[in-house]
């Protein structure tokens, strides 16, 4: 590629990803819906946009490496390694995923010309599970006579191709031999409900038990971290709360991904299911719910982010959020992220209906 034409990629680049968090237009709030309650109109229009994007041109890496891809590799970088990561396993996995969906949808707009929003997946509610499955936004199952992929639906093998790859001795996936990945699908991959210890999905009166911890985080602020004592762990999912079976976000992730045995008798997971996660697209909606269930305990708790201090670089208050420097974002802290309202977003309740009160737990 040449050097003009480069610089050209990288400023059209710029245009896409590299924007403030801001509402399609200034001072316009962004409403997120329940995916079950998208018309069909809001289901094409999203679902194009995000193919949009998987066809724009990054500024990075040989040709044939989209933005799309390009974020799924930050994503997958902001998780190795665990002990540095700011992005998972800490304080930081909530403002630094608020941002990267922040981010994410600007660049929809961007490649649209529209107001895209990113819907969310209640998998608490059967009916917004089936919406998310249905053949007109993320489709369903994978075909175990296909190998697990995605044989219906926008994002369906052969119509989805996946470059960026979960791979520890993998080269960089923005460097020119990124194609020449062995022993990995290029499709999207799912079991649902597969693997032994996330058979089902969190019901909402385990959501609410999560949603009624009161502190939003805890030493040793990590995945040791009690989640009695951490919001945030109970949400993230490394600790299991007292009769609450699935673990939150992570036993969502692992629901959708899945485990089966090649013939080699080799354990092989779906694609939600490692650090390269958003090769899936349904990656987007599970964290636009992640998203919206912590506003909904902001609402609750106030605006509350420990520690200020004490925690791995990256996960305290007033530290720079991990990998997004190199995006030029490194202007976002957790401090920057934690009023919903200022970021001018908002989630519409299932149904647009009020919040029901909190379920019960048994």
């Amino acid at each position: 590629m040449s050097r003009s034409r480069r610089l050209v990629l990288l400023c059209l680049a710029a245009c896409v990803l590299l924007t403030v968090p801001a509402a399609a237009r200034a001072g316009e709030i962004r409403v997120r819906k329940d995916a079950k309650d998208m018309t069909a109109q809001e289901k094409r229009d999203f679902v194009d946009a995000v193919k949009q994007l998987k066809r724009y041109p990054s500024p990075f890496g040989k040709s044939g490496i989209s933005l799309y891809d390009a974020l799924v590799y930050f994503h997958r970088r902001a998780a190795y390694p665990t002990g540095s990561s700011g992005a998972h396993e800490g304080p930081a996995f909530l403002p630094w995923h608020r941002a990267f969906l922040l981010y994410f949808e600007n660049a929809l707009n961007n490649v649209a010309h529209k107001p895209i929003t990113v819907p969310y997946w209640d998998w608490t509610d059967p009916a917004s599970t089936r919406a998310v499955f249905s053949p007109d936004l993320m489709g369903g199952d994978g075909r175990r006579s296909r190998n697990y992929a995605v044989s219906d639906g926008p994002f369906r093998r052969g119509q989805w191709k996946l470059k960026v790859f979960d791979l520890q001795n993998e080269e960089s996936p923005l460097e020119p031999d990124i194609d020449r990945v062995v022993g990995k699908a290029t499709y999207v991959q799912r079991r649902m409900g597969s693997l032994e210890g996330y058979e089902t999905l969190p019901t909402a009166a385990e959501m609410e038990s999560v949603l009624a911890v009161g502190s939003y985080d805890a030493r040793p602020y990590d995945a040791r971290t009690t989640a009695a004592d951490s919001f945030r762990c109970a949400l993230e999912g490394w600790r299991r709360l007292k009769g609450v079976r699935t673990n939150g976000h992570n036993g969502v992730h692992m629901w959708v991904a899945g485990l089966w045995e090649n013939r080699r008798k080799e354990q092989l997971i779906g694609t939600l299911g490692d650090a390269v996660s958003p090769n899936d697209p349904v990656f987007w909606l599970v964290h636009a719910n992640v998203d919206r269930l912590w506003d909904r305990w902001e609402q609750t708790h106030g605006d509350v982010f420990t520690p200020r201090r004490g925690a791995r670089r990256g996960h305290n208050l007033m530290d720079r959020l991990s990998q997004f420097g190199e995006l030029d974002l490194d202007d976002n802290r957790p401090a920057d992220l934690l009023d919903l309202e200022r970021l001018e977003v908002r989630y519409s309740p299932p149904g647009g209906s009020p919040l029901a009160a909190p379920v019960p737990v048994a």
